[in-house]
């Protein structure tokens, strides 16, 4: 894919000192892509930049684009929901919705810091942003990352936001769910930026933004709570890490670790940015992981963090599911769906070692 810049600094965002450059960008599209699909992107793009731990959509997601939106057939057959029917935690609430700026951004990397998200495993590209004067991110751990919201596009104008006709034409009986992964300082307090494989489930992408009705609902993921940590200097040493997959209401307000097997509270870590949480001084590992939910639930992760280790640990189990039942062929079977089924919820789950 053939990419320049055609108007630079058009726009600026300061927000914790993490400076936020906004370029225009216009591409060429590649052979790969239907003629249908290439109605469906803009002709331009917008850029925006920030430091590594801050990235919101970078600048150099074009190196890897081509490939991504050529086998994973972007605009056709990805599942729309990040969950199937959930629980509502919130009222409706009138807004707009926009478009991420090309179809490959958000799924790459986004300010909560969850890294690359997957097509074929939760949230199936059905991600998207709040603005930093939501008031969800305003009032929710963790600015809101790994929460999810239930969309629904609004056709006729009834909602006072006006764009009328933009939305699919089964607009009043379809909604979808996505899970939060970044922010948008440059939003209006009730505007969601959605992934385009979200985006085209509620309205074509050329029509760049829809009015909407959204709310918070509970997630639904199939597979367990896992985590990822990127670094590690083992025990007595600096440790960060993200919880991933959380189901129920998904708002991590607290993460603990402790040696294994040892019983007892743990050491609180700190959350320093997006979703991340960090401390300077691991207890001896490996480490038992602690998570609270923003409804009091606490879940425990056995033996999730190996001594000195780094990557994407093995779950165990979810918030509301039993710890049998995340087993690897209900995982691959709910991959393999469409729409993934709900999970079970409840109030609180205690997972012991």
């Amino acid at each position: 894919m053939k990419w320049r810049n055609e108007v630079a600094a058009s726009s600026t965002h300061t927000r914790k000192s993490h400076h936020i450059q906004v370029d225009r960008i216009s591409y060429s599209y590649p052979d790969c892509l239907s003629p249908v699909a290439k109605q469906q992107i803009p002709a331009s793009v917008t850029v925006r930049h920030q430091p590594a731990n801050m990235q919101r959509r970078s600048g150099s997601f074009a190196l890897g684009a081509l490939w991504v939106l050529c086998s994973a057939a972007l605009l056709s057959g990805v599942r729309g929901n990040a969950a199937g029917v959930a629980t509502p935690l919130s009222a409706w609430r009138n807004g707009i919705a926009s478009v991420y700026d090309a179809p490959t951004l958000g799924a790459v990397i986004g300010s909560c810091g969850y890294g690359a998200i997957s097509q074929s495993s939760y949230p199936y590209w059905s991600i998207g942003a709040l603005a930093t004067s939501n008031l969800f991110f305003q009032e929710g751990p963790v600015e809101g990352c790994g929460m999810c919201f239930q969309v629904q596009c609004i056709n006729d104008g009834s909602n006072g936001e006006g764009f009328v006709g933009k939305c699919n034409p089964n607009w009043q009986t379809n909604s979808i769910t996505f899970m939060v992964t970044d922010q948008c300082p440059e939003c209006q307090p009730d505007q969601l930026d959605l992934n385009a494989a979200a985006f085209q489930k509620l309205a074509p992408l050329v029509n760049g933004r829809i009015a909407l009705q959204y709310r918070r609902v509970t997630c639904t993921p199939q597979e367990p709570v896992t985590v990822r940590v990127d670094a590690n200097r083992g025990s007595g040493g600096w440790m960060r890490l993200w919880v991933m997959n959380t189901a129920g209401t998904a708002g991590v307000a607290g993460v603990s670790v402790r040696t294994a097997g040892t019983g007892g509270p743990g050491v609180p870590l700190s959350n320093v940015f997006g979703a991340d949480w960090e401390t300077g001084a691991s207890p001896a590992q490996p480490l038992d992981v602690i998570v609270t939910s923003d409804d009091g639930s606490t879940l425990t992760l056995p033996g999730a963090v190996a001594a000195s280790f780094v990557g994407l640990g093995a779950g165990a189990s979810n918030f509301g599911q039993d710890p049998t039942a995340a087993s690897a062929g209900q995982v691959a079977a709910a991959a393999s769906q469409q729409n993934p089924p709900v999970a079970a919820q409840s109030t609180s789950v205690a997972v012991s070692g």
